[in-house]
């Protein structure tokens, strides 16, 4: 039962209850009972929850009709108050597909250096592993067994391959796992970068054996997207763990208010929280699971592609449907508020049959309070028939 219920609930038993007393006190049993049984059937909550209930079947319907899934209809209400839209980058502003672009090699050679880190991402669940794999695999270099691997999310892969530690990851991490990157290494990391490429760090054991730089395009429906959530009044944010050189040159001549890079999933999070504190109310999209603790800080939650999760609010097959998402929570809003005005004037309706059964014009109120609550129903179905 919801928060709103509970208290129209409580307050329809409190009415009837006083009536009831009152009247058995004042006056006699038979009229306590149907001043009582009056009160219960006029100041029901009946019609407030069938309109919800319509209005929240009518939508997921809808919604479902063009491919998207709706998790519970107050974040679809909640959507209507948003006025920023926090996202990702993959996916959302690039395609996704990855190719690798650099291969930087230290003490081996770039074949050497592709098989090294394959033997690592071999059993890789991320996009950038699976792509170093398969482009291994496409060049015929020959890929090490590895006898255990961890994905740490976020931030890369580590495997023990011939005995050693391989780490395949972000240059902050890898750092922070005890490797040194020189002179050298660092300013190619910056370059691969400001090129919009994302620069992973391999290292066998505490040494750094090399860099593989790798690139998704922009999409082109990106900018129009962004476009038109400015259109709309809303500010955009991107989050990503991507460097802040390659996040800034992403977004470049992109309508992006703000860009917080080099973000883990919970820093994602924080950062949502403050955006929270200074008073936005905020939609979080993206299209990886990992950001699961970014969807649960927003205030809306938004995964894309064409999966099944209950991680988000909304799944949406294609980004370019939030603005129907949209357009259907401002209809449904409209819609309820609608049914809570036929709930309100048939109540205000039923206080006069109360106050003239008091004294006594109204004959038989319990059968006219049945009647006035059936025609409020139909007024809410036929309301709720209209959310298109």
């Amino acid at each position: 039962m919801s928060s709103e219920i509970k208290p129209l609930l409580f307050a329809n038993l409190a009415i009837a209850l006083v009536l009831g007393v009152g009247l058995y006190v004042t006056r006699s049993e038979q009229e306590a009972i149907v001043a009582s049984l009056t009160a219960l059937i006029a100041f029901s909550p009946f019609n407030l929850i069938l309109g919800s209930t319509l209005v929240n079947k009518r939508a997921a319907r809808l919604l479902g009709d063009i491919g998207i899934g709706l998790r519970s209809m107050a974040a679809l209400l909640k959507l209507c108050s948003i006025d920023t839209v926090a996202f990702s980058l993959n996916r959302m502003i690039t395609t996704g597909e990855y190719f690798i672009t650099d291969l930087y090699p230290i003490g081996m050679t770039q074949a050497g250096l592709l098989s090294t880190a394959a033997a690592a991402e071999r059993d890789s669940t991320h996009p950038l592993g699976r792509k170093i794999f398969e482009t291994a695999e496409g060049r015929c270099v020959l890929i090490e067994e590895a006898s255990m691997s961890n994905e740490i999310e976020g931030n890369g892969i580590e495997a023990l391959v011939n005995g050693l530690t391989v780490r395949v990851g972000r240059p902050a991490w890898v750092i922070s796992e005890g490797v040194k990157l020189n002179v050298e290494l660092r300013t190619k990391i910056d370059q691969i970068a400001a090129k919009c490429r994302t620069p992973l760090v391999v290292t066998v054991g505490r040494i750094a054996r090399g860099l593989i730089g790798l690139k998704d395009e922009v999409d082109e429906r990106a900018p129009i997207f962004l476009d038109r959530l400015k259109y709309n009044g809303l500010e955009t944010v991107l989050l990503t763990a991507e460097p802040k050189k390659k996040a800034n040159a992403m977004i470049k001549g992109l309508k992006v208010d703000a860009a917080r890079a080099e973000l883990l999933p919970e820093e994602k999070a924080r950062e949502i929280q403050l955006m929270q504190a200074r008073g936005k109310v905020v939609a979080m999209m993206s299209s990886e699971e990992k950001d699961r603790p970014a969807f649960e800080a927003a205030d809306v939650s938004i995964m894309i592609g064409d999966v099944e999760t209950d991680a988000a609010d909304f799944v949406l097959d294609d980004w370019g449907k939030f603005f129907e998402l949209r357009k259907l929570a401002f209809e449904a809003k409209k819609i309820l508020r609608w049914n809570w005005r036929i709930v309100l004037g048939t109540w205000a309706l039923m206080s006069v049959l109360t106050v003239k059964m008091l004294i006594g014009e109204v004959p038989m109120p319990p059968l006219l309070a049945t009647v006035g609550i059936l025609i409020g129903a139909a007024l809410v179905v036929w309301n709720s028939r209209r959310m298109i």
